[in-house]
């Protein structure tokens, strides 16, 4: 489901998407700001975010088409305190994105690397002891409405998986095909993600050797 809503979100032209997101983040910059002013305390997250890039020739004819690169990067943005995601889902973690887009006008390129520490995916879980990586490449094609994740490279320590596919918008419907493809993880890797999942082991009781095979279409 996270999957389909991060993709599904490039359906928005990623023009827009971007301007949105540079106007979006300097509101609440500010609003941050002015609330740690009075209070003295952090207000929304903490963490870094830079935004920059350039865009033109400008298209007269579809401004919506018009050129355009961004580079977006975020440090260790508590997605919990900054309300992106409400703390009763029960996820929540510090999230690190170096991404850029680069886009002809009707068709964008997305790359990027981001990292979760303390990652929970549990109301009653802990925060992960491992942080899980996730290294992207998007071709997406606005005309059609479609693209596909051409990298999706997890690792989670020595623990590696890869995630590649397609997507596109069929009337109202938004369609995935993907295929998750861990060879042999690490299952002493795994264990660290446990907590966050609300899965004790026995007391005195680990994972030890081995490694553990996923192939999901």
């Amino acid at each position: 489901m996270l999957l389909a809503s991060l993709l599904a979100w490039i359906d928005t032209p990623l023009d827009l998407a971007v301007t949105g997101a540079m106007v979006g983040y300097g509101f609440l910059r500010l609003t941050s700001l002015l609330f740690e002013r009075l209070t003295g305390q952090v207000g929304m997250g903490g963490g870094d975010v830079k935004l920059d890039g350039k865009a033109g020739p400008i298209n007269d004819a579809d401004a919506s088409a018009t050129p355009f690169e961004a580079h977006l990067k975020v440090t260790k943005l508590d997605v919990v305190k900054t309300g992106f995601v409400k703390a009763s889902t029960g996820f929540g973690g510090l999230i690190t994105l170096d991404g850029t887009v680069n886009s002809t006008g009707h068709n964008y390129t997305v790359k990027g690397d981001v990292d979760a520490d303390q990652l929970k995916l549990s109301a009653q879980g802990k925060p992960a002891t491992r942080t899980v990586g996730f290294t992207f490449a998007v071709e997406h094609d606005g005309a059609k409405r479609s693209g596909a994740l051409q990298q999706g490279n997890i690792h989670i320590g020595k623990a590696k998986a890869a995630l590649t596919g397609t997507y596109r918008t069929q009337g109202d419907d938004f369609i995935i095909d993907m295929k998750l493809n861990a060879p042999a993880m690490e299952v002493e890797e795994l264990e660290a993600m446990l907590p966050s999942l609300n899965i004790v082991l026995p007391q005195g009781s680990s994972l030890k050797g081995g490694t553990a095979h996923v192939n999901v279409n």
